[in-house]
């Protein structure tokens, strides 16, 4: 309603304008009645002048063109920035509901299952004897939503006299997680994608939440070996208002080692430091044996076995950084980059034998 009062005076304040540049013409010609016949007397002499010297401007410009003169520019007005004005206590007058501005006779709730009566109410404000107010009302189904163990909440309000209400929250549960399974799943373990998928038996089913470990399996089998896996998921309805999530995976083909490249070693070769991993590049012969196909587990032996090789020849402070792996565009190679530090050299100084007595 205010909105439209807003407007309203602003439309009459722009006829106010116009009426009141109306009103200063109209005094300006009642103040000098003489006005408009000496107007027109000089409007009629001005027309024979000009008659006159519209031959003579006519020759001269077929003679010659005058250079036209640049009219002075006029100064452009500023914008005025418009600035909305906000008014919380002005708005459109929204009609009340039943509820406002009545006594609150009773509070029931209805459609709950596992959540008890009490733990609804405790969340709400509203207690029976307080003045119900449709904000209030508005702010305990916000409270309920925000729990997340709702689909749906309605609130009802039946006249109780002609100033009492009783009020019925009617909620929808969300239903509960049975069970999680995974399909599909014949390189990983499900023990391992356990771990990765942060759901859990009995809690209350979130979609969003179960899209997440969608994206927790994928990098799961990136770590693996296996960048084409593909996962998705689908909810199997149970008794007692209870799901099943079931993990579907495509694993597609483990990816190949294209490349195994070395950075950082200065004293030892590629070539003898590859052959001690059980990680290889591909070769002429990777089709026989299989050794060029990504194993997260082989890989972080092979850390181990760097460490054991430089030990054995004085690199007491080798370390080896943390590997750089590169997908190619098509998905189906990698290339890995082991950082080095080979750290100093150590060598036996002197060799002393002593018999030692019991």
């Amino acid at each position: 309603m205010n909105h439209w009062l807003r407007t309203g005076s602003l439309f009459f304040a722009l006829l106010a304008g116009s009426l009141v540049v109306s009103a200063g013409a109209r005094a300006q010609e009642e103040e000098d009645p003489d006005a408009e016949i000496e107007e027109a007397g000089e409007e009629a002499e001005a027309d024979a002048e000009s008659e006159a010297d519209a031959e003579a401007d006519a020759e001269a410009e077929a003679d010659e063109a005058p250079e036209e003169e640049d009219a002075p520019e006029e100064p452009e007005e500023e914008e005025e920035a418009y600035e909305p004005v906000e008014d919380e206590e002005e708005g459109l007058d929204v009609p009340r509901t039943l509820c406002h501005g009545r006594r609150v006779r009773r509070i029931r709730i209805r459609g709950n299952r596992r959540v008890s009566d009490d733990d609804v109410t405790a969340t709400i404000r509203l207690r029976s004897g307080s003045t119900c107010r449709d904000s209030a009302v508005a702010r305990d189904a916000q409270a309920l939503w925000n729990q997340g163990f709702y689909d749906d909440i309605v609130v009802e309000a039946e006249e109780r006299g002609s100033d009492r209400i009783d009020l019925t929250f009617r909620v929808r549960e969300r239903p509960a997680i049975g069970r999680i399974t995974f399909e599909g799943n014949d390189n990983v373990e499900q023990a391992d994608l356990v771990e990765v998928v942060d759901l859990t038996e009995g809690g209350i089913l979130s979609v969003p939440t179960v899209r997440e470990q969608v994206t927790a399996i994928r990098d799961k089998y990136a770590e693996e070996g296996f960048f084409l896996a593909r996962v998705s998921y689908r909810l199997r309805r149970m008794e007692n208002n209870q799901v099943d999530v079931v993990f579907q995976v495509d694993e597609g083909e483990r990816v190949t080692v294209r490349r195994v490249r070395f950075v950082g070693n200065r004293h030892l070769a590629d070539g003898e430091l590859q052959s001690v991993m059980r990680t290889r590049q591909s070769g002429f012969f990777s089709f026989i044996s299989n050794d060029d196909r990504f194993n997260r587990a082989h890989f972080e032996e092979d850390t181990t076995r760097l460490q054991a090789f430089y030990y054995d020849r004085g690199y007491l402070a080798m370390r080896v950084g943390t590997p750089r792996i590169d997908l190619s565009a098509d998905r189906t190679y990698i290339d890995v980059t082991i950082p080095i530090e080979e750290g100093p050299r150590f060598r036996i100084g002197r060799l002393v034998v002593r018999e030692v007595d019991d």
